[in-house]
């Protein structure tokens, strides 16, 4: 299944470069692993900005995995790792 979901621009970038594998969402699509994320950059003062994104979900954490990390009703979605670029060393 593929989620169509909003990046607020303030993560956009970290999403993308692959410092932010991971996002917290409200759990209200019935995310599964191995689910698509089509991630949509979005400005709220402006819309949708640019292209998309496409993850591919690979963990999800939710309050009954981490009472105490992950609210009710939310859960942590992740991405898994980015490849690493080599440098050529």
């Amino acid at each position: 299944m593929t989620h169509e979901l909003k990046v607020h621009s303030q993560f956009w970038q970290a999403i993308r470069n692959g410092s932010k594998p991971f996002d917290v969402r409200i759990n209200d699509r019935k995310f599964n692993v191995g689910d698509t994320c089509r991630l949509r950059e979005y400005d709220p003062s402006f819309g949708y900005k640019g292209d998309y994104y496409e993850l591919r979900i690979t963990y999800i954490m939710a309050h009954e995995d981490f009472p105490l990390g992950v609210q009710r009703g939310y859960v942590v979605l992740g991405f898994g790792l980015h490849p690493m670029q080599d440098d050529g060393k």
